[in-house]
């Protein structure tokens, strides 16, 4: 059995809304509430509420440029 079957269901559900995004096979994170990338440690999410959320080194580029595209509008 797929342990990450729930989080595909949800990934699912979010993928028309861009505001979420997948950032590790375990996390889905509303990109409006990340409140910083830090590089160290292999890279992790510091999100609004001060919890650290995962990020795949994949995923990193497009996270990124998701990012840059919010702070556009």
């Amino acid at each position: 059995r797929d342990r990450h079957g729930p989080v595909v269901a949800f990934e699912v559900i979010l993928e028309k809304n861009p505001l979420f995004f997948r950032s590790h096979k375990s996390f889905i994170v509303n990109s409006a509430c990340i409140a910083e990338y830090v590089k160290s440690e292999g890279g992790y999410l510091l999100m609004n509420n001060a919890e650290t959320v995962s990020i795949a080194p994949d995923k990193v580029d497009e996270m990124l440029r998701m990012m840059q595209f919010i702070k556009r509008q």
